[in-house]
């Protein structure tokens, strides 16, 4: 697992279980409250579509869930789950321009490019992560 699962996946729980975010835990990680950056919703969005595609995969595995969920399922992974995937690589250029900033005045520019990568990236994985959890709930199953 690399550490920026390990640390997505940190934020997601601690997403999921701050009480009031039950409906939308991502728009909850998403700067709805003091403190809560671009980098905190990327992570809480990338930890909690990592959850559904887990509680997903159980499903598909589960004899007793219908055809239809299944399908519904993979379709929503395999559509969502190169987009969000994506987010990986951005959330590490977030990190090494991030550690720039310190030594380089360039730094600036690309913190500020890298952090409008990751909106872009969170505007295009949100919907993704939506239809998942969709179909996910088809299922029956809370992650």
């Amino acid at each position: 697992m690399s550490c920026w699962v390990a640390a997505a996946l940190a934020a997601a729980a601690l997403t999921l279980s701050s009480g009031g975010c039950a409906n939308n835990p991502v728009q909850a990680g998403c700067g709805s409250a003091p403190g809560q950056t671009v980098l905190t919703c990327a992570l809480a969005l990338y930890g909690e579509y990592v959850i559904f595609e887990s509680a997903g995969a159980h499903l598909i595995a589960d004899p007793s869930v219908t055809p239809a969920v299944k399908r519904a399922i993979q379709v929503a992974d395999r559509t969502g789950a190169p987009i969000v995937e994506h987010g990986e690589a951005l959330l590490e250029e977030y990190e090494a321009a991030a550690g720039e900033l310190a030594g380089a005045p360039t730094g600036t520019d690309k913190l500020a490019l890298a952090t409008l990568n990751l909106q872009s990236w969170i505007a295009q994985a949100t919907p993704q992560l939506q239809a998942l959890r969709a179909a996910v709930g088809g299922g029956g199953q809370k992650p």
